[in-house]
């Protein structure tokens, strides 16, 4: 569901992010990390020239993209 949304052009920027984030933290419950690492480089990327506040949870976002052996 997601997947088609993020395809939807009447969605702003952050909006398609928010939607990359939902689909990464389903692969993070599914312990699939790398997978999650990927969604999170396209909700950044959708993100880039917007301005959002810092958020704690970025942190966790972090730890994930250890999980996954990125770094």
């Amino acid at each position: 569901m997601r997947s088609e949304g993020i395809k939807n052009s009447a969605l702003s920027p952050l909006e398609r992010g928010d939607l990359h984030f939902g689909n990464a933290y389903t692969y993070v419950q599914m312990k699939r990390y790398k997978k999650a690492t990927l969604c999170f480089d396209n909700a950044f990327e959708e993100a880039r020239h917007e301005e959002f506040p810092y958020d704690k949870q970025y942190e966790q976002i972090l730890e994930i993209y250890l999980k996954a052996g990125r770094e």
